[in-house]
């Protein structure tokens, strides 16, 4: 963020805490004004309005409008992507509210949505899904249904089940579907439960979700984004690849003329969405392709995504492009392309490390670098393993030496994933998994022995 933009963002948070400002007709023409430019997505003219208009209402005690003026400011904020600013914001203002307000209004309620999305956009999930069930006690207290209330469990929901904690996942769901009144967020719902099953292998109840989604789809576009998240389950479940290329065709044909339309009206958050979207409908396709043993046009479909990719991210990393480049990395090592797949876990480690950045497949982050992030494990590990097998085929004792690196890597990040997650199904998940890990670097360690005889090899198998 450049130094003009701190300015003005923190001169309106000085404005707000000193001011001592007196009601006037004046102050009820800059608060119509403020919605009126908020309407018209002019934000960055809006805040100062906002900004000014606070205190006044804070001074008069004028609970409801000042309530209000704080949900606007949040959305603002979060509407120009000035998320430090937003929590800031945050910090400064709820406790200038009355507790009875603060626990009781509903405009904090939606302003805590805000608060709730933009921790999610900092990586921040804990913190996320507190503000999320802060607005969620509110709305119980009002027993307030609808839109509003149905999102925010459908999104607390997904922050659960991005924290393994899968049963408070399907009770959040349940609850969103119970309070989506007006059928406006069925869909999004059910393909929230889609993906929840996915994930665990649910593969029945997953495509049971795909079904009821699609019963309430009344757009391409509703359709499009059961289509890209259910495509898969057509071959996993029901063994009809042809249907599974269609529907995924469906959502492809959808994201890139809507892709097409965005770059023509210059839209860059609606292109970066559709063409995400679109990203996911190639992939998809690379897989379909796998399953019918066509290597080369999944690899074709592959290596479309990786170009796209690179539109879409720009060299920031991201744990989705960390997610899509193991996928790739095991399609070459199931291929046999060793040296390959090692290319792409290379480039997944970049991206859940924040501090590293080499392609050079001998290089690795400290043991002490790893990063809280579930694809921080999974890389090295995958790394690890690919590193194996090269050795089998070259000998090259090197390699052994860089995949026990990368194991202790992964059993670092489960680790820290375990302070992290505190459900009981997410401890059980981490420790299965290093488990597996465990007993691959225990035959490794012993081999790296049996060729040097080296202590600290007999050490990491005991530790």
């Amino acid at each position: 963020m450049c130094n003009g933009k701190l300015n003005f963002i923190f001169i309106g948070l000085i404005i707000l805490l000193f001011s001592n400002p007196v009601f006037s007709s004046n102050n009820i023409q800059d608060w119509e004004k403020a919605l009126q430019l908020y309407k018209k997505k002019s934000y960055e003219e809006a805040l100062p309005l906002f900004n000014k208009m606070l205190p006044i209402f804070i001074n008069d005690e004028d609970w409801n409008k000042a309530t209000e003026c704080l949900k606007m400011q949040g959305k603002v904020l979060y509407k120009i992507n000035e998320y430090d600013s937003l929590l800031i914001f945050k910090e400064k203002q709820l406790p200038l509210l009355p507790l009875s307000v603060r626990d009781t209004s509903l405009q904090i309620a939606h302003l805590q949505t805000y608060i709730a999305r933009t921790f999610k956009e900092k990586q921040q999930f804990a913190k996320s899904l507190t503000a999320y069930e802060k607005a969620l006690d509110i709305f119980r207290k009002k027993n307030i249904s609808g839109n509003s209330t149905a999102y925010a469990y459908k999104n607390a929901a997904n922050i659960c089940i991005r924290q393994l904690n899968y049963k408070k996942a399907i009770a959040y769901l349940t609850a969103a579907l119970k309070t989506d009144v007006n059928n406006y967020n069925k869909v999004s719902i059910y393909n929230s439960f889609l993906l929840h099953y996915f994930h665990i292998e649910k593969y029945d109840l997953a495509f049971d979700a795909y079904e009821k989604g699609i019963s309430y789809a009344k757009s391409e576009k509703d359709s499009a984004l059961l289509n890209v998240n259910g495509a898969e389950l057509f071959y996993l479940l029901k063994n009809d690849l042809d249907q599974a290329f269609s529907v995924n065709e469906q959502a492809k044909t959808y994201y890139t003329e809507q892709q097409n339309s965005a770059r023509l009206f210059e839209d860059t958050a609606r292109l970066l969405k559709n063409s995400s979207r679109l990203f996911e409908a190639i992939t998809n396709k690379a897989k379909l392709f796998s399953y019918n043993k066509d290597f080369q046009k999944s690899e074709e479909s592959y290596l479309q995504a990786v170009e796209l990719s690179n539109s879409i991210y720009k060299n920031q990393k991201s744990r989705g492009l960390s997610k899509f480049y193991n996928e790739l990395g095991n399609f070459y090592k199931d291929n046999g392309k060793l040296e390959q797949a090692l290319e792409y876990f290379q480039a997944a480690m970049i991206q859940v490390y924040p501090n590293f950045n080499s392609k050079k497949i001998k290089d690795n982050p400290p043991i002490w670098d790893a990063y809280i992030e579930s694809w921080a494990m999974t890389s090295p590990s995958n790394k690890a393993h690919t590193l194996i097998e090269l050795y089998h085929q070259t000998k090259d004792i090197e390699l052994l030496k860089n995949a026990s690196h990368c194991f202790q890597l992964s059993f670092a990040a489960a680790e820290k994933l375990k302070s992290l997650y505190g459900s009981e199904e997410a401890k059980y998940y981490l420790n299965n998994y290093k488990n597996k890990d465990i007993e691959a670097a225990i035959g490794l360690n012993h081999l790296l022995y049996e060729l040097e005889p080296k202590y600290k090899y007999l050490k990491a198998i005991y530790k």
